[in-house]
């Protein structure tokens, strides 16, 4: 089976997107599969906007009617213009752009460009490529079903397919205190308020400390001045550098408001790394009960629980060993092989 597989995003600059195809590809590759990768261009920008979605769901659309293929496989919007009768057509959904709207709406500012590019632009992109598709990959059950009620078309052609985590890590070394942020400096992420978070957690705690990898430095003019000398804002690092903070770190903090499939809280529970935040679609899917997860919003709730698992060693320890046991259950290996049997059931 030929399959091209693509994402609107650089490979050189990582994210979960990235790191989901890069998986995907190797995985699927050693099950026998050919797959190519088409990456997007780099850009600053961590989202594309639906012109330079558009421009690139146009080239994969004239590369799948050269007959090359037999399986497209794209992200999100980037399938909306892919047409019946040539390759099949597998669209993975890495979240719901409808549910991450309303999120915004909620509990984020939206700048006034996007209060109308994302309803009238961005949304309909995404929802044209979803039920077009021959085959769905949902990240979870819920969204999954949700597809299967919107498509007109049988619903064995949405497949739910989680994503994957690393080896288990078990001579992890958390150091008391040490909280992480691995992901995008965005408000659907909560990055406007994590300097509130921790302040409130610094209040409590003054030895808490807090290692962002993804935002860089610049990020540390929005920290109150006491806070900064405790935080460090790394930017994006290889893998092994990740792994090295990963192994350290006492607990991950996620105060995103709307997620897929986090790859962060995925890779923290192979190090036995409990995950804190806001009980928002996929991190409660993800983190499962090596979580202690609060309502969507609550800033003071989730500075309390983090306090509370870095306080209490015994919370700490159970958390830890649930992470490890539910780490087992996300493989990459497990991811491939149903992603195969997605792209089988389209080129059928």
């Amino acid at each position: 089976m030929r399959v091209l597989l693509s994402a609107n995003v650089s490979e050189s600059r990582g994210g979960g997107v990235a790191t989901y195809v890069c998986h995907v590809a190797d995985g699927v590759e050693k099950l026998g599969a050919s797959v190519d990768v088409l990456w997007g261009k780099p850009s600053p920008r961590w989202i594309p906007g639906p012109s330079a979605t558009l421009r690139f769901a146009s080239e994969i659309a004239a590369i799948a009617s050269r007959g090359w293929y037999d399986v497209v496989a794209v992200q999100g919007g980037e399938g909306a213009m892919l047409k019946p009768g040539g390759p099949g057509r597998v669209v993975t959904s890495h979240g719901d752009e409808r549910a991450s709207w309303k999120a915004r709406q909620v509990y984020a500012p939206i700048p006034f460009r996007q209060r109308f590019v994302t309803p009238y632009a961005t949304i309909p992109v995404f929802v044209r490529a979803v039920k077009r598709a021959d085959v769905v990959i949902a990240l979870r059950e819920d969204e999954a079903s949700r597809f299967r009620e919107e498509r007109q078309q049988d619903a064995d052609t949405v497949h739910t397919v989680p994503n994957g985590c690393g080896p288990l890590h078990v001579n992890s070394a958390p150091v008391l205190g040490q909280i992480v942020f691995v992901g995008n400096w965005l408000p659907r992420k909560g990055s406007l308020i994590i300097p509130e978070l921790f302040r409130a957690v610094r209040r409590a705690d003054p030895k808490a400390s807090l290692t962002l990898v993804g935002p860089e430095s610049t990020v540390l003019s929005r920290f109150h001045q006491d806070d900064r000398r405790y935080v460090q804002a790394l930017g994006f690092v290889a893998r092994a550098e990740t792994e090295r903070i990963l192994n350290s770190a006492d607990v991950l903090v996620v105060p995103s408001y709307c997620e897929g499939m986090p790859l962060a809280v995925l890779e923290a529970l192979s190090f036995g790394i409990p995950t804190v935040g806001f009980d928002g679609g996929g991190t409660a899917a993800a983190g499962g009960a090596a979580s202690v997860l609060v309502p969507a919003g609550d800033v003071d709730g989730c500075a309390n629980a983090l306090v509370r698992v870095i306080g209490d060693r015994g919370l700490r320890r159970r958390l830890s060993e649930e992470a490890f046991a539910r780490a087992a259950g996300f493989t990459w290996a497990a991811t491939a092989e149903k992603t195969l049997a997605a792209y089988e059931h389209a080129a059928r």
